[in-house]
C-alpha cells in the first residue's frame, strides 16, 4: 500500500515538472480543421498553446513554447527561425510536422523536424503521438 502511494506522490510530482517545463504548445496550420482539432485536443488536456494563423512567426512566442506543431505550409516559411530558436535552447524542443500521405518524409526529417504525423490521423494517434513529447 505505501509503494502504491509513493507511486501515486511521484506521477503528481512528475505531472507538475512536466507543465512546469512545457510553458505552452505553438500551433502552426494553416488548415482551419486541422488547427481546430489539435487546439482542442491540447484544451482537453489542460495544455496551453498559442495558435499562429496569418501573422508573422516571432520568435518570442518560439521561445516560450516547449512543443511546435507546424503544417508543410509553415514550416517552408519558417524552418530557419525554428532551427535559430532550437539551437539556441539549452533543453529539447520538439518540432512536429503535419504531412499529406503524398508528402515525402526523408525530405522533412533532417535539423529541424523531430517526428512526423500523417494527415488525416485519427484523433487517439494524434493525442498519444503529442502527448508523447509533453
Amino acid at each position: 500500500m505505501k509503494d502504491c502511494l509513493n507511486s501515486v506522490f511521484l506521477l503528481g510530482i512528475l505531472q507538475q515538472v512536466k507543465f512546469f517545463f512545457v510553458s505552452k504548445v505553438l500551433i502552426a496550420i494553416s488548415g482551419n480543421l486541422d488547427r481546430q482539432l489539435v487546439a482542442r485536443l491540447l484544451e482537453d488536456e489542460d495544455i496551453a498553446y498559442y495558435e499562429v494563423t496569418d501573422q508573422v512567426l516571432e520568435e518570442k512566442f518560439l521561445n516560450s513554447a516547449g512543443l511546435i506543431i507546424v503544417d508543410t505550409i509553415h514550416a517552408r516559411k519558417y524552418a530557419q527561425l525554428i532551427s535559430k530558436t532550437k539551437n539556441s535552447t539549452n533543453y529539447f524542443l520538439p518540432v512536429i510536422i503535419l504531412l499529406p500521405p503524398f508528402e515525402k518524409a526523408e525530405n522533412w526529417l533532417t535539423g529541424v523536424f523531430d517526428d512526423i504525423i500523417r494527415i488525416p490521423t485519427s484523433r487517439r494517434e494524434l493525442k498519444t503521438r503529442l502527448l508523447m513529447y509533453l
